[in-house]
């Protein structure tokens, strides 16, 4: 099973990220039976700790936290480095990991390719919201990305009060890029006395329970979505290598048998030519590579 990397991040605190992160590293080792591993890269280590003190004990190996200090102080480079250093070793024996990060901008708005999906949690509050879309605005060419594959955004609409509000202001709303909406995580008084105590999913608060039950299982389906896309791209690329691979075995073929002394049959290279233009590449971008290894061949032939 491929290893599912997701990233939340925004630019600022107080939107519930950390919860967020915990939580679902949880809702992933216990719902979805994943070995999850929490990367902590906030240098205040709030979601490590709830990891750290609120174990599962009934579910040993299940899900860990690995805090990392990501040195902001020793250049871009650097703490890129640190942090996909501990992003390899996060994903090296699980099967999912949850990274909580509060974004700084040294470090390379590279590093998000790393991940299949990006979430960004964000009240409704017009400051909020403005200030979501602004971080959002700059990742926009990461987001776009065709040159390879991109992490997707998520979402998250956090801390919310009322849910037909919640679809009414979303709906006003003209992001830069294309995003999945996650399901809203709803307030709850009860959620900051679960800090470091329990987790959502064993919440006494119903509405809560369910509704972050719900969350999970939609971030795991844009996942899995997104790895299939993935795997998809490499399958197409895959299969054009090797038709490139197959055509070129058949030019080098093609070259030792004329070095060998013969009468060149130009007639018989014609045709190969015409049959050749027929084998055209996606994204050669001009003549047929096969056509063109055809053409050398006839030009640098003479006849004995």
């Amino acid at each position: 099973m491929q290893t599912q990397k997701i990233l939340i991040t925004s630019q600022k605190g107080g939107v519930g990220k950390s919860s967020i992160a915990a939580n679902l590293a949880a809702a992933y080792a216990v719902h979805h039976q994943r070995r999850t591993v929490l990367l902590d890269l906030d240098h205040q280590g709030t979601s490590s700790k709830w990891i750290q003190d609120g174990q599962l004990a009934h579910r040993p190996g299940l899900l860990r936290a690995m805090p990392i200090e990501v040195p902001n102080d020793k250049g871009a480079g650097v703490a890129t480095l640190h942090a996909k250093d501990g992003l390899r070793r996060a994903a090296r024996d699980a099967e999912a990991v949850i990274a909580d990060l509060t974004w700084n901008d040294v470090l390379h708005k590279e590093f998000l390719f790393d991940f299949e999906l990006v979430l960004v949690p964000t009240s409704l509050s017009p400051i909020e919201l403005a200030s979501s879309l602004e971080f959002i605005s700059r990742f926009r060419s990461i987001f776009n990305a065709s040159d390879r594959p991109a992490p997707e955004l998520v979402i998250v609409p956090s801390r919310v009060q009322n849910e037909n509000e919640y679809l009414e202001v979303m709906g006003r709303m003209d992001f830069p890029v294309a995003f999945h909406l996650a399901p809203p995580i709803p307030y709850s008084s009860t959620a900051q006395e679960s800090y470091r105590r329990e987790f959502f999913l064993h919440s006494q608060d119903e509405t809560l329970r369910h509704a972050f039950v719900r969350f999970s299982n939609a971030i795991e389906r844009f996942a899995s979505l997104r790895q299939r896309k993935a795997e998809s791209r490499a399958l197409t690329i895959s299969q054009r290598v090797s038709t490139e691979a197959g055509l070129l075995r058949e030019f080098v073929a093609a070259r030792a048998a004329r070095s060998a002394p013969a009468t060149v049959n130009t007639v018989a290279l014609s045709e190969q030519v015409a049959h050749a233009e027929g084998l055209r590449l996606n994204g050669t971008g001009g003549r047929p590579i096969a056509a063109s290894l055809a053409r050398a061949r006839l030009n640098g032939s003479t006849t004995a």
